[in-house]
């Protein structure tokens, strides 16, 4: 006869579980190379700022909601220049390596549409789990122009 676990606690009333220590957990959890990656734009446009810029408070930093679809095609194509392979494969795209990834994005394809929303996705997390004190917005490249 197998004896029941007991080290979990269980869910309270509604289902739900105790929230685990998001601030202790959040820096962890976020790779090393993240943050000297490029994630958004300085207040005065002047040049990238890094993971590590926008949650310091003495930065003044662009929100991505901020960003102009240029800055925002810059920023993503930062981000996939400094990685060292880019894996994807689409259903109707097929497969996409790094430079038809930064080829796809810089001609604003569909392709390259979707691209983009996946690397937006990613710096929002990145930011949420940097910053949980930072007020987060959500935000789609879809209908900007």
């Amino acid at each position: 006869m197998v004896k029941a676990r007991t080290n979990r606690r269980a869910p309270k009333k509604g289902g739900k579980r105790p929230a685990p220590r998001a601030a202790a957990k959040a820096a962890r959890s976020i790779p090393s190379h993240h943050w000297d990656w490029p994630v958004t734009f300085r207040s005065d446009g002047s040049r990238h700022a890094t993971l590590a810029e926008y949650v310091d408070s003495a930065i003044p930093t662009l929100t991505l909601a901020q960003l102009s679809r240029a800055q925002r095609d810059e920023i993503i194509l930062a981000r996939l220049a400094k990685r060292r392979r880019f894996p994807l494969v689409l259903v109707n795209g097929g497969y996409v390596d790094k430079t038809r990834a930064m080829t796809e994005v810089r001609h604003h394809t569909a392709v390259g549409e979707v691209i983009a929303e996946l690397e937006l996705r990613m710096m929002q997390r990145l930011i949420g789990h940097a910053s949980p004190q930072r007020p987060r917005r959500p935000f789609s490249a879809k209908g900007r122009k």
